[in-house]
């Protein structure tokens, strides 16, 4: 697949070369008729559908989760309950957790319709809106639409981006939208916009401050905005300290990171933070090979390593660095939605590294034609969609026929389909007040193994407390009796 795409980009632009060098009028009379500012709107409302079918379907095949979907579910839901952002599966506040103040801001949507697709439209539209900010961006600082296209193109089809989409719903995918409106409002000193996004993106996770923290230090350091630079960081950083306090006082812990599970990620049990930092001071070539591997590559090779062609860049140490050093594999490996803080600092450093290009006077060598084509070329992508099969209206229907309010247990991926109650867990666990237990035998059966969940009916089955009152399309419901 590597070799065709490369084979494709020789082709194109040797076609392109011979094209504008025989017929480059012809270019001048296509380009000048064309509204970019349309064209670049049209194409993120069409990836902007593209996204909300692929997630529309994804949750109505059963493909969504207790885990991740019904955790932010369930927090606004009851939110507007009187409940602060109680998660029933956490048995407490969402903040237990993280520190999401954003979700507060999604209760409206709860007003209109309960249900957790709420989520999902918003996700897609956050996603896809992202790209409108960077279109203007690029069109600025690069004085060359079609690039500025090119990247929009490339920032849609971006395997990091899609990836995150596609796993549920994260407070963590609003951060390109935010982050790149923040650097757009910065550079266009509007500064109303620049303060709102800035915030935003600070109420998205508790994280979030100390890459802000760090654009607030590039602020003042390279572009030599003394006072901007010197509030972006100190309100970055006491947003972090505070975020980590409210979620060790909901916790009922006195220290700051006594509350913060997601510690050990970075440091392990036995080991104070003071100490961690010392072994990384200590051992540099540890820390200079979380960013020297083929994880971090792969971030920059679709991007033609252009990121690394400006100063901007260095704003990827920190997203990269920290969640490189991750014990977590998946956050380590930029996997679903761990990439979200680091896509926009790419793509503004991308930006920025094409605009030191043009600087060189080296478009006569069709270098920038060449870079557009890479971007198009290594952003494209085959999407496997889930299907939508009649025995998922099975399960709906059987979903639906279960009261409100009754204690149940059920499957990951059937939770987001029951309606909303006070006592609901996931299996594999089984509680004695459960009156109702929901199965899927062959669909996901996430974080379950098959050999388990069959296991888990075989038991119900020889448990005379339990009788299957609904079986069909292998969806199966126990009533305790």
């Amino acid at each position: 697949m590597l070799v065709f795409k490369i084979f494709v980009g020789v082709f194109l632009l040797a076609a392109g070369y011979l094209i504008n060098k025989k017929r480059s009028y012809l270019k001048h009379e296509i380009y000048g008729r064309i509204n970019w500012n349309l064209a670049a709107f049209s194409l993120i409302t069409l990836y902007f559908v593209f996204y909300l079918i692929l997630k529309i379907t994804q949750h109505y095949s059963f493909h969504t989760n207790a885990f991740d979907l019904s955790i932010f579910d369930y927090a606004v839901a009851n939110t507007l309950r009187g409940k602060f952002l109680y998660v029933p599966f956490l048995n407490g506040s969402f903040f237990q957790e993280h520190f999401s103040p954003i979700l507060l801001l999604l209760t409206p949507l709860y007003m209109i319709k309960n249900s957790p697709v709420n989520l999902l439209v918003i996700q897609c539209l956050a996603v896809a809106g992202a790209a409108w900010p960077l279109f203007l961006l690029a069109k600025k600082q690069l004085g060359n639409k079609t690039m500025a296209l090119v990247i929009v193109f490339a920032f849609l089809n971006n395997w990091y981006l899609v990836h995150g989409l596609l796993y549920d719903f994260h407070v963590e995918m609003f951060e390109p939208l935010l982050i790149i409106l923040m650097v757009w409002g910065y550079l266009e000193r509007k500064y109303l916009i620049y303060w709102i996004s800035l915030l935003l993106a600070l109420m998205c996770k508790e994280d979030v401050g100390i890459y802000l923290f760090f654009f607030g230090l590039f602020v003042l350091i390279k572009e030599k905005r003394i006072k901007l630079g010197l509030i972006t960081s100190g309100a970055s950083l006491l947003w972090v300290l505070t975020a980590l306090i409210i979620i060790a006082l909901m916790n009922n812990e006195a220290a700051v990171f006594s509350g913060y599970n997601f510690l050990t990620n970075w440091i392990p049990q036995d080991t104070s933070l003071s100490e961690q930092f010392f072994h990384w001071a200590s051992h540099p070539k540890e820390a200079v090979d979380i960013f020297l591997n083929m994880r971090v590559f792969r971030l920059f090779y679709p991007l033609a390593f252009l990121p690394l062609f400006s100063w901007w860049g260095i704003l990827l140490l920190a997203p990269i660095g920290l969640n490189a050093a991750s014990a977590n594999s998946l956050q380590a490996g930029f996997m679903l939605y761990y990439s979200a803080p680091i896509i926009p600092f790419l793509f503004v450093g991308v930006i920025f590294g094409l605009k030191n290009i043009i600087k060189r006077n080296i478009n006569k060598f069709w270098i920038l034609p060449g870079l557009c084509l890479y971007l198009v070329i290594f952003n494209v992508h085959r999407y496997f969609p889930d299907s939508i099969e009649a025995r998922h209206k099975t399960g709906r229907a059987m979903l639906q026929s279960i009261p409100e309010n009754v204690p149940l247990a059920a499957q990951s991926s059937l939770v987001p389909h029951i309606s909303h109650r006070e006592h609901i867990h996931t299996l594999p666990g089984i509680e004695a007040s459960d009156e109702y237990i929901a199965l899927d035998l062959v669909g996901n059966h996430f974080p379950m193994t098959k050999k388990e969940l069959s296991a888990i009916y075989q038991s119900l089955k020889n448990n005379p407390k339990y009788q299957e009152i609904f079986k069909k399309d292998e969806f199966i419901l126990f009533r305790k009796f």
